[in-house]
This record gives structure tokens, sequence and C-alpha cells, in this order.
């Protein structure tokens, strides 16, 4: 959260950018690990609380922490055109290609 925020705050250093990235990295490696270590072993469905059931079929969608390092990046890198696009696609007339 602190790489972020430093980079928010400074948006020309290219070291805060990178640091953001390694930190959205460390942390995707850490869910994944997690992930595989205890969650995607559990048998939820023995478990008679429906809200229990929820939360622990939720906790077992990986998202994008399944993904290598080199396809982490493009899904970062897509999102923030994504967002751009969605913020000023309206002042430009909805001209704007995303390729």
């Amino acid at each position: 959260m602190n790489a972020d925020f430093e980079y928010n705050i400074d948006l020309n250093d290219p070291d805060k950018e990178q640091a953001v990235a390694d930190a959205n990295i460390a942390f995707s490696n850490f869910v994944f690990k997690t992930w595989n270590e205890t969650i995607k072993n559990w048998e939820y469905d023995g478990f008679t609380d429906e809200s229990v059931k929820r939360q622990l079929k939720f906790l077992n969608v990986v998202g994008t922490a399944a993904l290598n390092e080199a396809d982490l990046r493009r899904v970062k890198d897509t999102r923030i055109i994504i967002q751009f696009h969605l913020k000023f696609s309206s002042c430009f007339g909805n001209n704007i290609v995303v390729q």
C-alpha cells in the first residue's frame, strides 16, 4: 500500500512505478501460495452454515493471482488502459480506440 501511495503522489518517478508493480506481484504470489497450501484443499460442501460455505467458495477463487508475472503485468496494463478509456472517452466523443 505504501508503494502505491508513493507512486500516486509522484507519477513521474519510474522507480516508484516499478515498486508498485513489484508489490502487486509479491501480493499476488502470497495470495496464490496461501490458496495453494490451504484453501484449495478445503471440503466446504460439508459445512451447514451457508454463510461460511459462501465465504469459503469466495476464497477458493484465485483470480489474477494464478497468472505468471508477465501475464499479471499485462493485466495491470490493460486495466489502466480500460480505466483511462472509461474516464476520458466522453471527453473525446467516444473516438478512443483501444488496441
